[in-house]
């Protein structure tokens, strides 16, 4: 069961290791999902495309990295709206 929604834009991240594309996850995810360093996530993406992917933090913002497979699969273009709906991943 998907617990949390949101939408964001797809945007271009460069980092030291070269760049990748980001969707920002909102701040209210910390409250919903805790405070662990990389939560692992089921991710639905514009209700087409569901994931296991992992919350990345830098400093205070969270995001998710959205990979070639996700983008050509959804057809999702730089500056794209996506649909996102999350549940996080328990482990047994």
């Amino acid at each position: 069961m998907f617990n949390f929604e949101f939408s964001s834009i797809l945007e271009k991240h460069d980092s030291s290791l070269g760049w990748f594309y980001v969707v920002f996850v909102p701040e209210q995810f910390i409250i919903e999902f805790g405070d662990e360093k990389s939560p692992r996530v089921k991710a639905l993406f514009n209700q087409k495309h569901e994931s296991h992917i992992s919350v990345k933090c830098r400093n205070e913002e969270r995001y998710m990295v959205i990979n070639k497979t996700i983008r050509k699969k959804l057809n999702l273009q730089l500056g794209d709206l996506v649909d996102i709906k999350l549940e996080k991943e328990v482990s047994e």
